[in-house]
């Protein structure tokens, strides 16, 4: 991989090196901190989709993610959002894109919510709109 600066000349070049030479699973002293920060997202307060999930049964069905925002110039933001579950024993992993959609946790999440209790059988009294935008 290489990284130029600003006047396009090779700033630095760095070598792939492996990380994992085990083969094996990461230790929960990395993977643990990972995932209690991706459960956060969801279940925190502070989470970028504590809102989008408020209500949802965690409790039974708990759930890791992660939301995002893409920003390209001349362009509206990208919604992103990124989710496993449930936690104790993966089974589903459900990702959502909305092109020039606005942020992760406000527009992907709560879809990705509506994903997830189609998943569990849960049917819910929100109704998702869809806001069509002015530009092309």
């Amino acid at each position: 991989l290489t990284s130029t600066g600003k006047s396009r000349s090779v700033a630095a070049v760095f070598s792939p090196r492996e990380v994992n030479t085990s083969g094996g699973e990461l230790s929960p002293t990395v993977v643990d901190p990972i995932l209690a920060g991706l459960r956060g997202v969801i279940s925190d307060e502070q989470g970028t989709a504590f809102n989008a999930f408020s209500g949802f049964p965690s409790g039974t069905f708990p759930i890791a993610g992660k939301t995002g925002t893409a920003q390209v110039r001349t362009k509206q933001d990208t919604a992103l959002f990124a989710a496993v579950g449930p936690t104790y024993d993966p089974q589903w992993a459900v990702a959502v894109i909305l092109e020039e959609a606005g942020f992760g946790g406000a527009i992907a999440a709560p879809v990705a919510r509506h994903i997830f209790e189609a998943i569990i059988g849960q049917t819910t009294e929100t109704q998702l709109a869809v806001v069509p935008s002015d530009q092309d």
